[in-house]
């Protein structure tokens, strides 16, 4: 049961960690889940004798499901195309973390023998994990700041397009900007605007999109209502 704990320990640290600087945060939720549902499912697989590596990644899958599932119920506003890319970024955690797992619990433990030797086909992962996070560094944010110099009402409100800003960058560029019902407020035309425009994933390739949140300070030339101005 050690072992099993410990792959879930190590698992969830890697998979962390790719939430760069929210990866504190994201630990305690991973390793939770992990506990409460991945020791169950492993202890159910080693009760039924199906222990190999494949064994081990498709419970992982399984595990992440109901995560995704929640995801996808507390934020219904997110577009399709962030849902897509959280899902299939949530089930191949969990493919990875069975994997490590089963190669903390199982894989050289006296008590499995018949797993003692490293199984060549877990090579298969390799190349896929690479493929995967490139695709997911490519969509990382970019974070720009600008000037808000226009507020407009959206036709169809939602509570993630709930309004739209104008925002002027440094070098002139205007570019429009939805706003979530929190930051929508006419009275923010003037403000420093700090927002990241993110790469939707797409199965048709990539589409932009912009998000918030608004600041005093960081913009260069000074917005005419930035502190200090």
């Amino acid at each position: 049961m050690y072992r099993i704990i410990g792959g879930i320990t190590v698992a969830a640290v890697l998979i962390a960690s790719t939430f760069g600087f929210y990866g504190a945060l994201a630990f305690p939720v991973v390793f939770v889940a992990g506990l409460a549902l991945g020791a169950p499912c492993f202890l159910g697989l080693r009760k039924l004798g199906y222990l190999s590596w494949w064994h081990a990644a498709l419970a992982g899958v399984l595990c992440a499901v109901p995560l995704v599932l929640i995801y996808l119920g507390i934020n219904p506003g997110h577009t399709q195309h962030v849902g897509l890319y959280n899902s299939v970024y949530a089930v191949w955690m969990g493919f990875v973390g069975g994997v490590v797992v089963w190669m903390v619990a199982i894989f050289r433990n006296r008590e499995y023998p018949e797993h003692w030797s490293f199984p060549r086909s877990i090579l298969v992962v390799l190349p896929i994990m690479l493929a995967f996070f490139a695709y997911r560094t490519e969509l990382e944010p970019e974070y720009l700041y600008g000037c808000i110099v226009g507020y407009e009402a959206a036709e169809n409100p939602t509570p993630w397009e709930h309004a739209y800003a104008k925002v002027e960058l440094s070098n002139g560029i205007v570019t429009p900007m939805p706003l979530t019902v929190g930051y929508s407020n006419p009275e923010i035309v003037g403000n420093c605007a700090w927002y990241s425009r993110k790469k939707n994933a797409s199965l048709a390739g990539f589409n932009y999109s912009l998000h918030t949140n608004n600041s005093n300070g960081k913009c260069s030339p000074p917005c005419p209502n930035q502190t200090g101005a």
